[in-house]
Parts: structure tokens; sequence; C-alpha cells
């Protein structure tokens, strides 16, 4: 299969999904610490819920202003520093 066929068919799979989806890609402090994330990618279940805004390389906490104050922010931070997954839920409304 060539690359532009995987690219496709991983979009097809990314969006059928039932739920958000982001990819991000930790943005670090100068102590080498994460302290935010870069947004890379949504799928179409999360633009359903924000709507259609450009995200492209925009801050987590500057999409999802309430991160901070429910945790969810730091829960992602912990599992990006850590490597062990979590599993919590969080009523946002953001």
């Amino acid at each position: 299969m060539k690359l532009t066929e995987n690219n496709d068919l991983f979009q097809t799979v990314f969006n059928s999904a039932s739920n958000g989806i982001a990819v991000l890609q930790s943005v670090y402090n100068d102590k080498n610490r994460v302290v935010d994330f870069s947004i890379l990618l949504f799928n179409s279940y999360t633009f359903k819920w924000i709507g259609d805004i450009d995200y492209k390389g925009r801050r987590y906490s500057a999409i999802f202003t309430k991160a901070k104050e429910t945790g969810i922010l730091e829960k992602f931070i912990e599992v990006a520093e850590t490597g062990i997954t979590a599993n919590f839920e969080t009523w946002y409304d953001g």
C-alpha cells in the first residue's frame, strides 16, 4: 500500500471513532518538564464538540480553557512524563 493510501485509511478509521480523539505533542519548559501540549490533529467527533476552529499548532490549554482547573491537563502531563497510562472520567463543559 502506498503511504497516501495508508493516510487515507488512518483518517477514515480515526474519524469513525465514537469519541473525541486528539493527537498531541508535548511542550517542554526550560527545565525539560512538560507544561502543555501542541495540538497536531483532531478527529471529526472532536470538531462536532468544539466547532470548526483553527487548532493546528495551538496549545491544548488554549483550546480547552478549563483543562487546568478540572485537573485534566495535569493528568495528561503526568502520563506524558511517566509513561504510565491513566484511566479517568471528568465532566468537561468547556
